[in-house]
């Protein structure tokens, strides 16, 4: 893995137009690989004609999606969905080292030197507990804290056995992260050893970053990844994000769907893979000197959509405009379904209910329901593996979401 990331850390400095030409000679030797060697690549004749590959069909191609000339071995992995089905993938030891050394290049920007304390705060899409995933944990000092159940007793022993461990890097959730930042900001704790923080797996917003910052009193770096399609960004000293598109290929539809191709998993092909995220990107050069692409925003999930009865759309970004200069307004999740729209929000308590309608006016003007329901600081609805989803629609609502205790 490291060298994987010295390699990373060097490509980056290539003109885009050479990380261009190398991730088309990656993808074009991939093709032909795929293609050869598996059952559902075998009737296309070019990358152009290959359909975007979607999880319905990764589940249901599974076994053509196996590289029969893969001599290694195949790693099973599965990903958390929205709807409570996982998806069943496999994954090759190189691709896995390209993948982690795309997420250590956010670390060392916040700070990390090789053999630092690095604390995992996660659910399963993170934290692994396999003997191959103990080991790796060992051998890169890092300690495991779960990020369920999020409750003030988890919170008080995650953040005292950071103190005693004298963690030097912070890794996980962005919203379970920001949760012990306003514990820690609470009881006035301080973290001496801490160099830096890295947020992942959910988008970190502005105010998060700035109440984390001011928690333990250290710099937030962002970073970004889907782990099926091996794809990770890094925020720079610049505050850019950067993809990573020497180890991926990569482009987006009219509606701005990161569409990626792992160029390093030769075991399991998934070409054309829908990550599900929404993301715009910048054409700015950046002064950190990296030529990876700048993201220059993370809009969110495809899933994160309200869609009314009428087809009208309303993404999740709606809501963070919507309260972004209310102070009262710390967080907020909405559910809906055929019928009724329902906005929770989590306050300071200063405000009545009444305070808030106009707010819930505006929504109304976007997306049309049967009924509509203000709600104020009720328990938010979590996915089981410690993920706070801001949208949720209950026409898919399952036992994969469950209410924070």
């Amino acid at each position: 893995m490291m060298a994987a990331l010295d390699e990373l850390k060097k490509q980056q400095y290539l003109s885009k137009q050479a990380l261009q030409a190398l991730s088309e000679k990656k993808l074009e030797a991939l093709f032909l690989k795929a293609k050869h060697h598996t059952s559902y690549y075998a009737p296309f004749q070019n990358y152009e004609a290959v359909p975007v590959t979607t999880k319905d069909i990764i589940r249901a191609n599974t076994p053509g999606l196996i590289s029969t000339a893969y001599k290694g071995k195949l790693q099973k992995k599965q990903s958390g969905g929205s709807t409570g089905i996982p998806l069943v993938y496999y994954t090759t030891s190189e691709s896995q080292s390209y993948l982690w050394a795309g997420i250590m290049m956010s670390w060392e920007s916040a700070g990390y030197l090789a053999g630092d304390k690095v604390a995992f705060i996660a659910g399963t899409s993170l934290i692994k507990n396999g003997i191959a995933h103990k080991a790796f944990y060992k051998l890169f000092n890092i300690d495991i804290y779960p990020a369920t159940p999020l409750n003030e007793q988890t919170l008080a022993a995650h953040a005292n056995k950071m103190i005693r461990r004298k963690t030097q890097v912070m890794y996980g959730y962005a919203n379970v992260i920001n949760e012990l930042a306003n514990y820690v900001r609470k009881n006035r704790l301080q973290f001496k050893h801490l160099k830096g923080i890295v947020c992942t797996a959910e988008i970190l917003k502005e105010g998060n970053r700035r109440n984390i910052e001011a928690a333990f009193g250290v710099k937030v770096i962002n970073q970004y990844g889907c782990n099926e399609s091996g794809t990770s960004a890094f925020e720079c000293k610049c505050g850019n994000l950067h993809l990573i598109n020497s180890k991926i290929s990569y482009s987006t539809d009219n509606e701005g769907n990161l569409i990626c191709t792992d160029l390093m998993n030769e075991g399991f092909f998934m070409l054309k893979y829908y990550t599900g995220d929404i993301l715009e990107f910048s054409e700015e050069d950046c002064a950190c000197g990296s030529n990876y692409p700048v993201i220059k925003q993370v809009i969110g999930r495809t899933s994160d959509i309200i869609v009314d009865k009428f087809g009208n759309r309303l993404h999740d970004s709606f809501f963070y405009f919507l309260f972004k200069y209310e102070p009262t307004v710390t967080k907020f999740q909405t559910s809906f379904d055929e019928e009724t729209l329902t906005v929770n929000i989590q306050t300071d308590g200063t405000k009545p209910e009444d305070y808030y309608v106009p707010f819930m006016e505006k929504v109304k003007d976007q997306v049309k329901f049967d009924n509509y329901h203000l709600t104020l600081n009720i328990p938010f609805v979590l996915t089981k593996n410690g993920k706070h989803k801001q949208i949720i629609d209950n026409r898919k609502l399952s036992t994969a979401l469950k209410p924070v205790i």
